[in-house]
């Protein structure tokens, strides 16, 4: 398991996403989009963590959280080049997968007032397109 997955299930396990977590400060949601922010330029850590066996939990958590940038971190995951087709292929099929699959979901977010996937996210939206 890599670094970041062990990182994942961790926070899933006793982090913000934990089914004992509260709503987590903005100081936070910052430290973890800084780690986004430099972990997405490890393309096979991203395509690892979203492929593996808890990816869609990783997209679910990920995707659905209001993110003071808008998801911009976020979609600092998606592969930008075709330097490694395969992977990056792959990896798109996991955020795809998780989007097509959780439409409902996805159109009025818990905790969101009624949000949208677009409105809580916006600029991730923009880098699944």
């Amino acid at each position: 398991m890599t670094k970041m997955g062990e990182t994942v299930d961790l926070m899933h396990s006793t982090g913000p996403w934990s089914a004992e977590a509260t709503a987590m400060s903005d100081g936070m949601t910052d430290q973890i989009q800084n780690a986004l922010n430099t972990v997405g330029h490890d393309q096979a850590a991203v395509h690892d963590v979203v492929t593996g066996d808890h990816g869609q939990k990783f997209i679910e958590d990920f995707g659905t959280h209001q993110w003071t940038d808008n998801g911009t971190a976020l979609g600092g995951l998606l592969p930008e080049t075709t330097d490694h087709r395969q992977l990056a292929g792959e990896t798109m099929k996991a955020f795809d997968s998780y989007v097509s699959g959780h439409g409902p979901q996805l159109l009025d977010i818990p905790g969101t007032d009624n949000q949208s996937l677009g409105q809580v996210n916006p600029e991730f939206v923009k880098a699944l397109a």
